[in-house]
């Protein structure tokens, strides 16, 4: 357990902390991921018997840590800033470039730096600039726009909830899934 968490819950339960385990991956019907742990699952044979056709997507265990039947699991979320490093090998290396959850809001960049959605663009090798990412209104951070999931980096889906549109004027974004989107 983290330290400051309790031990035992309300329901004088004992509370434990298992490892969310890297999904590396979603190709349909592939493995889950090695280790004990739980994942978040949009890919497995499994899933694919599973669940609803229309939201094919789940929290899973693997064998090793699945909770025995009765146990009540409650995930949570300890950093909510979702952060996801730009290892696209166009990227220039001139000098550092924004990723998803780089600071980007006029009260938290630095001085003389740039802010909004000039402050997530990425310098390309080729002398462009990839503008996929935008400036969030409300966080603050850089965020990957998208149109589905697909456009998301691995394992990541596409926020495309309506209260998400309205607070991005518009724009859906890529979310990690264990700490984002519903």
């Amino acid at each position: 357990m983290d330290p400051g968490r309790a031990t035992i819950n309300d329901r004088k339960g004992n509370n434990c902390k298992v490892t969310q385990l890297a999904v590396t991956n979603t190709a349909p019907k592939a493995p889950p991921p090695a280790g004990e742990g739980w994942y978040y699952d949009t890919f497995t044979d499994e899933l694919a018997r599973s669940c609803n056709k229309s939201q094919p997507q789940r929290v899973a265990f693997t064998a090793g840590a699945k909770p025995p039947t009765g146990v009540v699991v409650k995930l949570e979320c300890l950093n909510e800033t979702q952060r996801l490093a730009n290892t696209e090998s166009n990227v220039s290396t001139a000098a550092p470039q924004p990723e998803i959850g780089s600071a980007c809001g006029k009260d938290v960049v630095t001085s003389g730096a740039l802010a909004g959605d000039q402050a997530c663009a990425v310098d390309l090798t080729n002398g462009s600039q990839d503008t996929r990412m935008f400036c969030h209104p409300q966080l603050n951070t850089c965020v990957r726009t998208c149109k589905s999931s697909p456009d998301c980096p691995a394992a990541w889906v596409c926020d495309t909830r309506a209260d998400t549109i309205q607070q991005t004027g518009g724009k859906a974004y890529c979310v990690n899934p264990t700490c984002g989107a519903d």
